[in-house]
């Protein structure tokens, strides 16, 4: 197990969760109870308005932070919710000032790839088929690639092994889940190591010239290296000291120098913090929760292909998040049109059989044949162009009118035809969405009855709006909502309301969700707290629970990956699974409850939480009973289930067990090179915050607060 995840059974072990262990096991997150019943504690429930605040919250929203459900209890739910499905009235500037210092996810591909160059682009650069950019920083790394790929190609010549084309997917690879830390821990790690006389050359120059050296001086330094350097100062590092190579540097000198590194890992990791930060963060909950629904409902996995994660900054900001609460068929052509899922489901591959291009390949395929002998090789004539079908199933099948909306293979055949030529324009054009004329099948389509005539990329649009405007795309989109909002299994009778509101607004989304939400089955108590959270939902959710103010939120993104959900980490189209069943194991009640003790006893790097804060200043520190009672109150805005309740007051009963727990997270946090090193260590002599510190992570791991 890993020594972070060791937290949870150490915890067991030193006595201290001698009731919550068995009972959340024999219970499981899943299990159906009220969170609302009587405890022993001398806290009330909420009042009828606060319960509809707190059941917003955790539906409409990524839960509450403290202090919130009484703000929406005073200035009424109905107006909340009404705001709420308007964004554009509410003021989210806080947001943006924070998440200024990031660039990447403000660029279109096109710069992206400039600034942060991909394998495919590196290797043109190489072969002279592409200039290098002439700004410095652009220059620098363009320069630092172009040499790690020719060191690799060089090494990989002299042992002859692994084939040309495994350069691009070792690359892709090696990069999977890499946060920017972890690039300074691990340079490159397919980068050729070079003489044992050059590395301590690079490692005196590390460590005399470079650490030590004011910010800007070695910011300078850095860029002034010989191409590839880079690669063997850093590994020359002492790795706790690696990253003392970023530190005083501006945001956009850490992108430089993480790029001359990797330039995949800057894009990946400033798209996965952004985006959760977002989540966290932003005033306009239900837009970032439906956002969250369209992202994972048009689901692209981001190492698909070499350059895939460099579409997708321009794909949440122009395509999902505008048109979250708009028009359906407005986010269906945003969709249909983005970069990011033309590649992912390979329609910029697919060319019409009698296109243009197809014709003049098979004159040039005519012609080689004329001038090759019979006894040429097969290998040498080009392939066949053809269509293919990826996206024109897809966008029928998890997009829009589902599995059972009564279209046939011919069906996929032909609305495959109809979006040959929609593709993507190369990085030098703009690397945007692009229609080829001359890759488009010609001639008239039938699609599911209808006909669509031929019109070049007008036919797209015209299939686009005959499965948005569908009366099973309308029962598709609306009971997925359902599931999402409501429960596993919704009602026929709401999903049939939703699918008519659909139908009679022209694919409204904010009239559909405002359907479901007038509805009883909605704020039904038979249905409160019956959906489980999806780890992103409880992510965030205890990060706004605890009001945590978080510095580096790669962390938190790790947790996502621990748990088994990571941010574009999917490779089925149709996403993650919002049902209870998908996220309920034994496995995955560790893992959370790891997470939320950690989170609760500072033991995630850069996500700080003030448990003083969350009880405020009245009370006795030293009555346990009072201050669970406080706890519960400011994380579940709920009284706790009299099993929860007492389990985590009998947990901190014996004195022994609560200096054992406190050694025993000590231990946790410093054991083999964990992550959590760098948190706050609790000590023995620290009993007091310590219990204050296990209560709210107890809390946050309860079943209750992992019900929505």
């Amino acid at each position: 197990m890993h020594s972070r995840g060791r937290i949870f059974s150490l915890l067991c072990s030193a006595g201290l969760l001698p009731g919550l262990c068995s009972l959340a096991f024999a219970s499981g997150p899943g299990a159906s109870h009220s969170g609302t019943a009587a405890s022993s504690s001398e806290q009330q429930p909420p009042n009828a308005e606060q319960a509809r605040a707190l059941h917003a919250l955790n539906r409409l929203a990524f839960g509450p932070r403290p202090g919130e459900v009484e703000q929406v209890a005073a200035m009424g739910v109905s107006r909340w919710i009404d705001s709420q499905l308007h964004p554009g009235k509410i003021d989210d500037s806080a947001l943006e000032q924070r998440l200024s210092e990031y660039r990447v996810p403000t660029m279109d591909p096109a710069t992206l790839m400039q600034n942060f160059p991909p394998g495919n682009l590196i290797r043109q650069a190489l072969n002279n088929r592409m200039a290098v950019p002439s700004g410095e920083p652009q220059h620098a790394i363009w320069e630092s690639q172009i040499a790690i790929v020719r060191q690799r190609q060089q090494l990989r010549a002299q042992q002859q092994v692994q084939p040309a084309w495994q350069d691009a997917q070792g690359q892709v690879a090696s990069t999977q889940g890499m946060q920017p830390a972890d690039a300074m821990m691990n340079p490159a790690a397919e980068t050729p190591t070079l003489a044992e006389s050059e590395q301590k050359l690079y490692a005196d120059l590390a460590n005399t010239s470079m650490v030590n050296l004011p910010p800007q001086q070695r910011y300078k330094a850095l860029l002034n290296l010989e191409p590839g350097q880079i690669q063997e100062v850093v590994r020359s590092l002492v790795p706790r000291d690696r990253p003392a190579m970023l530190a005083g540097l501006t945001p956009a000198q850490r992108e430089t120098v993480l790029a001359l590194l990797n330039p995949r890992v800057v894009v990946v990791n400033e798209t996965e913090e952004v985006r959760l930060l977002r989540d966290i963060y932003s005033e306009r909950q239900l837009q970032r929760v439906m956002t969250e629904f369209w992202l994972n409902h048009f689901n692209i996995f981001a190492n698909k292909d070499e350059v895939e994660s460099w579409y997708l900054p321009e794909f949440e900001r122009e395509a999902i998040a505008p048109h979250a609460l708009g028009k359906f068929e407005d986010l269906l052509d945003a969709v249909a049109q983005s970069p990011a899922m033309l590649v992912y489901l390979d329609n910029q591959e697919s060319v019409g059989p009698d296109s243009l291009a197809a014709l003049r390949r098979e004159r040039a395929a005519e012609y080689m044949r004329m001038m090759q002998s019979p006894q040429a090789p097969a290998a040498q004539r080009q392939p066949q162009l053809g269509i293919n079908e990826n996206y024109g199933r897809e966008l029928m099948e998890l997009h829009t009118v589902g599995v059972n909306g009564g279209y046939t293979q011919q069906d996929v055949i032909e609305a495959a035809k109809v979006l040959t030529g929609w593709g993507v324009a190369p990085p030098q054009q703009g690397g945007g969405f692009q229609f080829n004329e001359n890759r488009h099948e010609p001639g008239d389509k039938v699609v599911m009855g209808h006909k669509i005539r031929n019109g070049g990329e007008k036919e797209g649009l015209q299939l686009l709006h005959i499965l948005a405007t569908s009366p099973s795309t309308a029962y598709f989109i609306s009971r997925e909502l359902a599931v999402r909002f409501v429960s596993d299994d919704p009602p026929p009778a709401l999903v049939d309301r939703m699918a008519k509101t659909f139908l009679s607004s022209d694919g409204n989304i904010a009239k559909v969700l405002r359907t479901m939400i007038d509805s009883r089955e909605f704020w039904s108590a038979t249905d409160t707290g019956n959906k489980i959270k999806t780890p992103l939902d409880y992510v965030v959710s205890a990060v706004r629970a605890t009001n945590a103010e978080v510095a580096q939120p790669y962390r938190l993104v790790a947790e996502l990956r621990v748990m088994g959900m990571p941010l574009t980490g999917t490779q089925q189209p149709n996403g993650y699974a919002m049902t209870n069943d998908a996220w309920v194991s034994s496995a995955e009640l560790v893992s959370r409850m790891n997470f939320a003790l950690g989170l609760a006893c500072n033991r995630i790097p850069g996500v700080t939480v003030s448990v003083d804060q969350l009880l405020g200043q009245e009370g006795d520190p030293s009555a346990q009973v009072q201050q669970e009672s406080r706890l519960e109150q400011a994380i579940l805005h709920t009284p706790a289930s009299p099993g929860i309740h007492q389990a985590v007051l009998a947990s901190l009963d014996d004195t022994a067990a609560q200096t054992r727990a406190a050694a025993s997270l000590a231990l946790a946090g410093d054991a083999g090179g964990n992550p959590f090193a760098a948190g706050l260590t609790r000590t023995a002599s620290q009993p007091a915050e310590a219990q204050d510190a296990v209560m709210a992570g107890l809390l946050i791991g309860s079943p209750e607060f992992q019900r929505r």
